[in-house]
């Protein structure tokens, strides 16, 4: 397994269908979708069963409680079995290709452990913050010094799977991105 694609749902019914459309226009062939289902009040469940039976590569855990994002995240990292692993928000959508183009990048470049890519950032409003990465090899000093821990975000980047073996997403904090991609 090459990919996979880690997507914690909860109570986003109204979402969640533009989420998966764009994961299937990714262009991938080696890949999974584990779709973590933390005790949605809404349809997000059933909607998650539907495209796990429409889609061989979808697969649903429910979770027993409601655990938040943290949780439901480390969930899907336990059960990720791909050499690289990423995480999209379910009320989130990707570009066509967007994944492909990573991966082939990674796979041209098999010493690189994070891979980050451009995100547009709307909280809400109708402007967007474009999110550029620098287009470059950069270790982990050179990125505390150019203040990439400003763009923390799980969500735009693809890891080996490798480098979550030590770390996970804490638990009941806000903001757990900044806990954690830092250290990872």
């Amino acid at each position: 397994m090459k990919l996979s694609i880690i997507i914690p749902v909860y109570n986003v019914e109204q979402y969640l269908d533009a989420c998966l459309q764009s994961i299937l226009k990714q262009g991938l062939e080696d890949y999974e979708v584990i779709l973590v289902d933390d005790c949605s009040p809404d349809k997000s469940g059933a909607m998650c069963d539907d495209w796990s039976n429409q889609h061989k590569e979808f697969r649903v855990l429910h979770s027993k409680v409601n655990g938040g994002l943290s949780e439901a995240r480390n969930i899907g990292l336990r059960h990720a079995s791909g050499e690289y692993v990423t995480f999209v928000d379910s009320d989130d959508y990707l570009a066509n290709n967007t994944l492909r183009d990573n991966v082939l990048l990674l796979e041209r470049n098999p010493g690189v452990d994070i891979l980050e890519y451009p995100v547009y950032v709307l909280y809400g409003g109708k402007r967007a913050f474009k999110f550029i990465p620098a287009n470059e090899t950069i270790s982990f000093p050179e990125w505390i010094s150019s203040k990439g821990y400003m763009c923390s975000y799980a969500c735009n980047k693809i890891y080996k799977r490798s480098l979550w073996d030590r770390h996970c997403f804490p638990k009941g904090k806000n903001m757990e991105d900044l806990f954690t991609i830092p250290y990872v």
